[in-house]
This record gives structure tokens, sequence and C-alpha cells, in this order.
């Protein structure tokens, strides 16, 4: 938030010199203001008044304001969007709004008929700044220094703050000599010193420990800046950055199948860390804004298998190849997060186990990296641009792949797929930190991870995705994303935080923009993400109409083929029934197609001979409600059915039919499809008289 500009920044306009002298002297709310010496004003100051001294003979002044606060806006075609210029004052003070945290470089001149004077710079801040040039035993601590062995104290120091009467330290490690339990806002492995009242600090260190601090400035109000980023240094072999073991057994082993390269993948962000059972995301104040369809059958959480079964099952039959799991997990983190982070993708993996032994081709799993662990951690945000931090970036998503097993892991091009959420929870980053990764990755699984990086990391890495389709519409990058509408408003009640679903009608556009891109990769936002309202899975209030329309669209960009045939000698299919009597029947067809058939998909089977009658007391057959028919597998519909009241021979035809599917006004078309089962012909017999 620190203003970047040069001291000639002032320059906006080129003007002629003036006969008179510039102002000699600049104040803040009767505070000295120069480039030098910064004017320091109250952290909850609303407004400065901005003076300077009068110049004689001067017949007005031009006053310049500058900074990064976006509020502070001046539209003139000679002024930064950023910036206030004023160029006739005939005063020698105005009243400037400001903010807390921002810095406000200022200038004016003194001006006469002939032009004007040369400027006068000015600098103030609102709250005091946040220390600068950090170093340990004078090295520079971004450089995470390694001391040696025999270090018994390192002097810990950094620049002085204009306005400062103080500094807070903070000193984090797990070295027991450092600790401070008299300090009530301090871990007890921490030491915390309040009052530092100059710009160093002797801190006793023991070898072969890791050390992280971090210091603010108190400013005369009593209020602290914000902190400096975490600084690191080590004493003897302690590893800046040492990882805890991988909390799974995968860590070393890589393979499994792959999708090709130039292949059409369709992808889904899972949210998995609902708990019905303890409240975890699914209570107030974590307001749900849709809901799954259940809560109990199957219990809503991470815990569940028949859960993650269901939800396998459901994103198989909607054409999803990828499940991208948020992973809020990190190592030696906190342990409410590794618990469900770590513990649902335990379960996930039998839960993968199960859905394919059934014959479910079950999407591979892939990597969401909800980087917000960035910033929510003990280290505070973490710096990407040193090697300490980014073994913490790199063991997260050693963590994540540790714990799935190298068959059911997604790969393209023989890469397990990584997909970033946004850059801002760093406290720093560069391209270095993805070939650190890249680097880590090889040296432990033994080979390349496929990353995603968001546009908000700045790179392009395998490819590159942005957050927002489902408030903003479709964004398509190396990656198209997309999203079926948005409403947070049980959770932030943000106005601004909606997106009309529009009976699907905004889905459909989205799915459109991403097909006519030419993208191979398509990422949903979100498959289940019900706080925000962006779900396609199952729920109250959409039933299965999203897996539906993910089905159609998915078909329609990948050319899927629909089709079916009736599998000779399988059926069972009577030849007489009495007549109003209740029967079974059974026909057996094979899909012969490239796309599942599934319930949520609205796959039937459909009378015939004519269309859609209801002769036999029955017009559809459902399949079950979790099942998915893969290409090449046979399905055997039982059809409980009634025979008519007139006795005579009735033709007993079905066909495989994708129902049409209507929302609001608009209906997405279906059709029939494959071959008609055989013939059959079924007498209805007379009811039978007894004797009088």
């Amino acid at each position: 938030m620190i203003s970047r500009l040069a001291p000639a920044a002032w320059l906006w306009l080129a003007v002629p010199a003036a006969a008179v002298d510039a102002p000699r002297a600049l104040a803040v709310n009767g505070i000295p203001s120069s480039e030098q010496a910064p004017a320091v004003l109250p952290r909850r100051t609303a407004a400065a008044r901005l003076e300077w001294s009068p110049v004689e003979g001067a017949r007005e002044y031009q006053l310049r304001v500058d900074s990064d606060d976006r509020e502070l806006r001046y539209g003139r075609r000679d002024c930064n969007p950023h910036a206030i210029c004023l160029n006739h004052l005939e005063a020698t003070t105005f009243s400037l709004p400001v903010r807390p945290g921002f810095r406000y470089q200022w200038w004016v001149h003194a001006a006469d008929e002939s032009g004007f004077s040369a400027p006068t710079h000015g600098v103030l801040d609102v709250g005091v700044r946040r220390p600068e040039g950090l170093t340990v035993e004078g090295r520079p601590a971004g450089e995470s220094p390694k001391l040696p062995e025999g270090t018994k104290a390192a002097v810990l120091a950094w620049s002085p703050v204009a306005g400062a009467r103080a500094y807070q330290l903070r000193v984090d490690t797990d070295d027991p000599g450092v600790g401070d339990p008299r300090a009530n806002d301090c871990a007890p492995h921490m030491l915390c010193r309040n009052n530092v009242p100059g710009t160093e600090y002797r801190l006793p260190v023991s070898k072969n420990r890791e050390y992280t601090w971090w210091v603010h400035a108190v400013g005369a109000d009593g209020e602290a800046s914000d902190a400096t980023p975490p600084a690191r240094f080590t004493v003897g072999e302690a590893r800046a950055g040492g990882l805890p073991p991988p909390p799974g057994a995968f860590a070393q082993k890589g393979g499994g199948p792959s999708f090709p390269p130039g292949e059409k993948v369709l992808m889904a962000y899972h949210f998995y860390w609902y708990d019905v059972h303890t409240g975890a995301h699914t209570r107030a104040p974590d307001a749900l804004q849709t809901h799954p369809a259940s809560m109990d059958s199957p219990p809503f959480s991470w815990k569940s298998q028949a859960w993650f079964e269901k939800e396998l099952a459901d994103m198989a039959a909607a054409g999803i190849d990828v499940m991208l799991p948020v992973y809020w997990g990190f190592p030696d983190g906190d342990k409410a997060l590794n618990e469900w982070s770590n513990g649902g993708l335990k379960v996930l993996v039998e839960a993968q186990k199960a859905v394919r032994a059934r014959g479910i081709a079950a999407p591979r799993v892939g990597m969401f990296y909800d980087t917000s662990t960035l910033q929510v951690n003990p280290r505070g945000p973490l710096d990407l641009t040193v090697d300490a931090d980014r073994e913490f970036f790199w063991g997260t998503v050693r963590d994540f792949y540790s714990l799935i097993p190298p068959e059911y892991r997604a790969r393209i091009d023989g890469r397990p797929v990584v997909v970033f959420y946004a850059a801002d929870y760093a406290a720093k980053h560069d391209p270095g930190a993805f070939r650190h990764l890249r680097r880590r990755f090889r040296e432990s699984f033994g080979e390349e991870p496929f990353l995603v990086p968001d546009v908000s990391w700045g790179v392009q890495e395998d490819g590159q995705t942005q957050w927002g389709a489902s408030l903003l519409g479709s964004t398509v990058h190396g990656i198209a994303q997309i999203g079926a509408g948005a409403d947070d408003r049980a959770l932030h009640r943000e106005q601004d935080h909606v997106r009309d679903r529009e009976n699907g009608a905004y889905y459909a556009r989205n799915w459109e923009a991403a097909a006519a891109s030419g993208r191979n990769i398509v990422a949903i936002e979100t498959w289940n993400e019900f706080h925000e309202g962006t779900d396609i899975a199952e729920s109250l209030e959409f039933g299965t109409m999203y897996i539906a329309l993910t089905h159609r669209f998915s078909n329609l960009w990948k050319g899927r083929k629909v089709d079916a045939s009736f599998v000779p000698g399988a059926s069972l299919v009577p030849k007489k029934v009495i007549a109003g009597r209740e029967f079974e029947a059974t026909i057996t067809m094979r899909n012969t197609g490239t796309a599942p058939w599934s319930r949520a998909a609205i796959y039937r089977l459909g009378s015939q001979n004519p269309q859609d009658n209801e002769r036999w007391g029955v017009g559809r057959v459902e399949l079950d409600p979790a099942e998915v028919v893969p290409p090449g597998a046979t399905r055997t519909f039982t059809i409980r059915a009634r025979a008519p009241s007139r006795p005579g021979k009735y033709p007993f035809h079905w066909r495989m039919v994708y129902d049409n599917m209507k929302s609001g006004d608009r209906t997405w078309g279906g059709g029939w499809f494959g071959r008609t089962a055989d013939a059959f012909t079924i007498e209805v017999t007379p009811v039978a008289r007894s004797a009088q």
C-alpha cells in the first residue's frame, strides 16, 4: 500500500517557471511534512488538513496529491486516476479525506502571472508504516540466513519508522528457551515483546533450530502498524521450511492412467468439508444458500463413504472426468483443518474402490489447492520468493498426493493435475515458487506435475484459469471455466454476489462459450459449493437438473454417441397373461454408445408401438437412483405391468429414450435411440369363470 512514486512524480504538466519562490514549509494537521520526514497522523484520522506557508507575490497555488488509495480520485485528463490535481487554489490550506494504512504524497507550487514555481514535496502517513530492511546478524532476512551452530545470540534489526514510539517483536519457534508465557497475546512457544524502544533486539538462540520473526511499529496513538512479512533464520543444521512426514503412503509413487495430450477433459471443483454430525459447514453461521437433496441418506459428511460414492456416481453420470477436491490441509497444520482435509481424502479413496467395483468409471482425482492456507497458517502470510516458504507450498501438494493412490490420480500427459486458487493470500510470490514445486515434485514422485494457476499468479505454466465464472460468466484462458449461477446472500448477504440461473439458460450460455473457445479442458465452478449457490450437484432446489444439463453439454462438446441395442435371449416375456392381472417381464439392453446412462441424466426404457403407450399400465421404466450404465455394459429392466382388461393379442415393444427436460419456459430436447426390443407379442386371455 506504499506509494512508489519517484520524487519527480509531480511533473504531470509542463509549466513555465514563475518569478515567485516555492512554498518554504508544508504541514499536516500542524505537523511538519517533508519527503525526508513524513507527517504521521493517528491511524483513526478521517481527514488531513494540508497547509503551506504563503509566498509573497503568489497569485494562487497548485496542489497535487498522489496515493495508491483507490478512494482518492479526481477525474482530470492531466492527473493520475489515483490522484487529486487542483490548479487554482487561493487559500493555503486544503482538507483531504484519508484512510488508515495509506501513504499520501503531496506537492505544492506557487504561481504568479508568469507561471508556476518549483514544487515543495511533502509526505503523510495515516498510521505508522510497517518496518522494512529486516536483518539477522547484519544479513538480509529475506535470504533466510543460516547461522553457525555455536551461535548463542542473534541480533535482529530493522530500519526505523517515521512516527514510531516503539516496536512490537514476535518470534515463533519450537525452541523452549524462547517461550514467553507472560504475554497474554502470545503462544507458549513464542517470544512477544510489545515495547522494544530501539530498532534491534538481541535474541538468545539454540543450535539446530528454526526461528520465524516479524515486527510491527507502534505510533504515538498506540496503534500498531501492519506486520512485516515473516522472516526466518536457522541455527546449525535446522532446515528452513523443513517438512514433517507426509500423511499418506503414496508420496514416493508415480504413474497411473493418463488423459493423452489434446483429449477433452471436463473437471469440477468438489467441496467435501461438510459434516452433518458436528454441523461443520452445515449450520449457522455457515449458512447454506442451496441444500443437498438429503442430509441423512446418505449422511452429508466427509466421514461417510456412502456420500462420497453417491458424489462419484453422480459426477460420472454428468460426464465429469476429473474431481478437484478443495484441499485446506497443509504440512504440520491446524488439527481441525487437517482432520477433514486429510481424513476426507482417505474416505474418498475407499469410495473410489467401491464405485469402480460396480463398473462405474468414477472421475479421477486432481488437486484444487485452496491457497488461503498460505495466509491462514501459524506462520502468517507466506513469502513464496524464499525457499523456506516455497517448501510449505510444495509440501501442501505433496501431502495431498501422498493420500491418492496413483491409479486414481487425474493425470494429463502423464502429469498429476494441480489447480491453484488466487495468489492474493501469499505475502509475495514469483515464478520461482512454481519452479521449486516442479523440482520437488520430480524428486518425490518421479514425474512432472500439470500446474494450472489462477490468472492472479501472473504465470501460464501448463494451463491457466480464472475464478468467478459462476458470477461473471465463462472465463477463457488456457482452460475455460464455467458456472451455473451464484447466490451467497445466506453467508455474506452481498446483493452483488448474485447471478440468476435463468432456469439453466445462464449455464447453457457458459457452456456454449467454452465449447466455442476451442479449449480442451473445461472446469465447472462448482459441483457442490452450497454456501455460494454455485452447485450443480443434486439439490433440494434443482433436483438433478444440472446433472442432466452437464451430461448433455459434455456429450455435445466431446462428440459422444448415444446408442443401444437389444440383447436377444436375455429377456423374459410371458407369452400369455390373464386380462387385468399384474405380471413381470424383463427387457435387456446394451449400451453400445460412448455416453453413460443414468437416472439423473433422464435415461429410461420407454414403450413403443405406438410410442409412449400405457396399455401395460406403464410407459417408462427408470434406472436406480445412483446407477450409472457405462458404455459396453448391459442393463436388464424389470417391467411391472398390468394386462389390458380386454382379451386379445398385443405388441410388447420397448426402446431406450433420452427424455426431454423442462425448466421454466425452456425445454431441453432428448430423443429415442438404439434398436427397439424384439417384437414380442403377448396373448391376453379371459379371466376364467368359476362353475356355479
